[in-house]
């Protein structure tokens, strides 16, 4: 029977993480109203135009900061009074003012979370007597 458990729960535990980052999928991050519909691999994965945008949705559903913001780099144009390329002249200087898929961003870090405690539990029952 401990065995059948640690099938079990090592197989929720894999499948969870190929949801998260190796299932073929949509990007599905809010657009207009409606989802991005380029391709990616993983729900927690967005494309190349949003990938940054959906990690920051994750990190603000709980509360906190990107840490990876400490990294970005700002190029800024001189020319339009040291806006970052790309920003509206009127719209927020850096970053995204509010979180638009709050939704998605909590389901995939509810997923990464039970992935992992599934995880540690799944490596601890290997190697705990029975």
């Amino acid at each position: 029977m401990y065995g059948v458990g640690v099938f079990v729960l090592l197989s929720v535990v894999g499948i969870m993480l190929w949801v998260l980052f190796v299932m073929p999928t949509k990007c599905d991050f809010e657009v207009s109203g409606r989802g991005c519909r380029r391709n990616v691999y993983g729900k927690a994965i967005g494309c190349h135009d949003h990938d940054q945008a959906k990690r920051d949705a994750m990190f603000a559903a709980l509360k906190m900061r990107n840490p990876g913001m400490a990294f970005r780099v700002m190029w800024l144009d001189g020319a339009r009074g040291g806006r970052p390329f790309g920003t509206a002249s009127g719209g927020p200087v850096s970053g995204y003012s509010h979180v638009p898929n709050r939704g998605q961003a909590l389901f995939n870090l509810a997923s990464l979370f039970v992935a992992i405690v599934g995880s540690v539990a799944g490596v601890l029952a290997l190697f705990v007597g029975k």
